[in-house]
């Protein structure tokens, strides 16, 4: 009965410091695989981000043609409004999951005024028939302030400081020259 004490004592002394490295490395490898999934959330909302922003540039690209001529097709600005409200959804969506800031639900409402307003305006509902070009600004405006929410609110501040005239650093001080 001794030898056996002594044995399995022998075994426990010998085998506990592997079992500590091993859970010391399983955690470690848990770790790396919950900062890989949080990393892929973040690439994913990144990327429909970026989908939502190249299709509020197509829109408002047609959007803005469409109040400056008049003319426009209304079933094709509507199917163009439903990808990008799903799009912006699914930015919604994404954004939730990686645990970043959500869009502002107001950019949706924004967005579809100015839609309804170019709609009417090139169907022919409203105005004279001469290039509306105040509504085409506030179609381009509507869209900075749209991409900017889907793209920097989303992933901070910081990234926005280069892109941003009135958030750029001004330049050091210039010293009056002596005369």
């Amino acid at each position: 009965m001794r030898i056996t004490k002594v044995l399995l004592i022998g075994f426990a002394v010998v085998a506990a410091p592997g079992l500590l490295g091993s859970g010391w490395v399983a955690w470690n490898a848990w770790q790396g695989l919950q900062r890989a999934q949080g990393a892929e959330a973040v690439a994913e909302a990144l990327r429909t981000s970026m989908q939502a922003q190249t299709l509020l540039a197509e829109e408002s690209a047609d959007l803005s043609a469409a109040a400056l001529t008049r003319r426009g097709d209304a079933r094709m600005l509507r199917q163009a409004a439903n990808l990008t409200h799903q799009r912006i959804e699914a930015v919604t969506a994404g954004a939730a999951a990686a645990g970043l800031a959500v869009p502002d639900r107001g950019l949706v409402a924004g967005l579809d005024a100015l839609r309804q307003r170019v709609v009417a305006s090139a169907t022919g509902a409203t105005g004279s028939g001469a290039p509306d070009t105040a509504l085409s600004q506030a179609v381009l405006r509507a869209r900075r302030e749209a991409i900017a929410e889907l793209g920097f609110r989303l992933f901070g501040d910081s990234a926005s400081s280069h892109h941003a005239p009135e958030r750029a650093w001004p330049g050091p001080p210039v010293a009056p020259c002596p005369a």
